[in-house]
């Protein structure tokens, strides 16, 4: 029951750094769910305020929301044992995304056990997000995170989540025929 009141709580600040954010955040007649929300404590608050800043900014530029939710455990918020349903419950649940598609992309990192999910929703988010994008995502992120450098893999995140839009945005979505090839050690085998 604790964890959830400092979730809560968590939660209740973040709408309080989005309210405070000002313009962007209050453009539309709702209010919206901040970008990034840290239930744990991993980030500074200027840390948060730069990635939040930095979301937004790729929200404005093509119309999908990206998120980042850091909880100690994810079954706190939902009765699961798959952190991907969780994640996908709670996109639901707390109604994000961009436009009427709920356009968006959740990173939900649990760090009870150290695992994570990635949460597409929407035409744009599918089409950018493809299953071989998702994992070049995941590569750019992961390799901070088990070095724990937490900002600097959401920063990746969002780097290359704006990244995969804009490829998706052109025409070429990053996928098996698209993605660039590297040099293969077998060419020189055969």
């Amino acid at each position: 029951m604790e964890m959830k009141k400092k979730i809560t709580l968590s939660l209740l600040l973040a709408l309080c750094l989005v309210l405070s954010l000002g313009g962007t955040a209050l453009a539309s007649s709702q209010i919206t769910m901040p970008h990034v929300t840290d239930a744990v404590g991993l980030l500074s608050n200027e840390e948060i305020m730069a990635l939040e800043q930095q979301a937004g900014q790729i929200e404005d530029s093509y119309g999908c929301a990206p998120y980042i939710l850091v909880v100690e455990d994810f079954r706190v918020y939902e009765d699961t044992t798959d952190i991907f349903e969780a994640g996908m419950n709670l996109y639901e649940r707390w109604e994000l995304g961009h436009g009427p598609e709920k356009n968006g992309l959740l990173l939900i990192l649990s760090m009870a056990e150290r695992d994570h999910a990635l949460v597409t929703y929407g035409s744009v988010t599918h089409q950018a997000f493809t299953d071989y994008g998702q994992d070049y995502l995941r590569e750019q992120f992961l390799d901070n995170f088990r070095n724990d450098d937490w900002a600097g893999g959401f920063r990746d995140y969002l780097d290359t989540g704006a990244w995969l839009l804009e490829q998706a945005k052109n025409g070429t979505p990053y996928d098996v025929d698209t993605a660039p090839k590297g040099f293969n050690p077998l060419i020189i085998v055969i």
